[in-house]
């Protein structure tokens, strides 16, 4: 059973062996010997572009942009709504 490295409480697998998750803070974690080493992970992040245009890394970092964009649109209706109803009631009071 490994320890949870936020709070130190057990985990449970969550994918096969390769993550667990904390039973106490539902952390989501990799067991220590399965990171990649300093130069390994230096080495995986250099072999990829962070670029808009490409499709792969579009989809990567869409679950992201989708909820920024859903909250904003959210913010937005609801700004809106608020306006509308405010200049209602202020437009009936005179």
């Amino acid at each position: 059973m490994l320890t949870c490295p936020l709070c130190q409480n057990k985990s449970t697998p969550f994918y096969k062996d390769e993550f667990y998750e904390c039973s106490c803070c539902k952390g989501i974690f990799r067991p220590k010997e399965k990171l990649l080493n300093n130069e390994l992970e230096k080495l995986r992040y250099e072999s990829h572009t962070n670029d808009s245009s490409d499709l792969g890394y579009q989809n990567f970092v869409s679950p992201i942009t989708s909820n920024v964009l859903n909250a904003f649109i959210i913010s937005i209706c609801l700004l809106l709504w608020c306006k509308d109803t405010t200049y209602f009631y202020i437009h009936k009071l005179f």
